[in-house]
């Protein structure tokens, strides 16, 4: 197989997640009581069971539903639990505490990638496919260009933008006719089997597993090869290409 395209997911594959999760979390839920205060008298206890809550039915909706809750999506479901209507500046607010919360407290970048990315960009058209959770891709577009690897990109399909979370085929498709080649030509890399792996290979492109930090789906995967470090992602082309 001739691959002439690659696209990569962006949590646990451009960046691990988990480094500064917590303290993205505390940020959030912090400003949240702080706003709260102007609307009552709510428990703090009370105030991270609704946040865990409204986690779970993002995780829920991406899961059943394949599509993403945004941030404003999520306040107002906050809110409906807590029974408050924030106020149009409030709710502004929140929405942007929400949404850069990853700016402030990061996910890591794998470092491999400051000379990965750009020897891949030589050779392939390169691309992004990401669900996103509270920060929309324009926020996540603001991350990779502080990151310094931005330029080496020429497609960005986000799921708050094109209304689909992978595996929906919409995001594969979009990013084709974004990098001009069929949907046989892409070679798609991320964390999981179902959203990343599967849904490349349901329209016929080929998929790499990327282990590094999420090893949940090693064992039962169809992907075409499997890296847990991107310095191996050349030879794993070079096993593709050669099948």
């Amino acid at each position: 197989m001739k691959i002439k395209a690659i696209s990569i997911d962006f949590w646990e594959t451009l960046v691990a997640g988990m480094h500064n999760s917590s303290q993205r979390v505390a940020h959030r839920i912090d400003f949240l009581k702080i706003i709260l205060q102007n609307y009552g008298d709510f428990d703090d206890k009370n105030i991270e069971l609704v946040y865990e809550q409204t986690g779970k039915l993002f995780s829920d909706v991406w899961k059943f539903s394949h599509k993403t809750i945004t941030s404003g999506e999520t306040i107002n479901a906050i809110a409906n639990r807590l029974g408050v209507t924030f106020s149009h500046l409030d709710f502004i607010a929140l929405v942007e505490i929400f949404e850069k919360s990853v700016l402030k407290n990061p996910p890591l970048l794998f470092p491999e990638l400051q000379t990965v990315l750009p020897k891949l960009a030589k050779n392939y058209p390169l691309g992004i496919i990401s669900d996103t959770g509270y920060s929309s891709g324009i926020i996540l577009r603001e991350f990779l260009r502080q990151n310094n690897i931005f330029q080496y990109f020429t497609s960005f399909v986000f799921s708050d933008e094109v209304h689909a979370a992978k595996p929906q085929s919409k995001n594969y498709l979009v990013t084709c006719k974004n990098l001009g080649i069929s949907c046989g030509e892409l070679l798609h890399v991320g964390d999981n089997q179902r959203s990343d792996i599967a849904g490349i290979q349901n329209l016929g492109g080929k998929g790499i597993l990327f282990c590094q930090t999420n090893k949940k789906h090693l064992t039962k995967t169809t992907a075409n090869e499997i890296i847990f470090n991107w310095n191996e992602i050349f030879e794993a082309i070079e096993k593709i290409e050669q099948k």
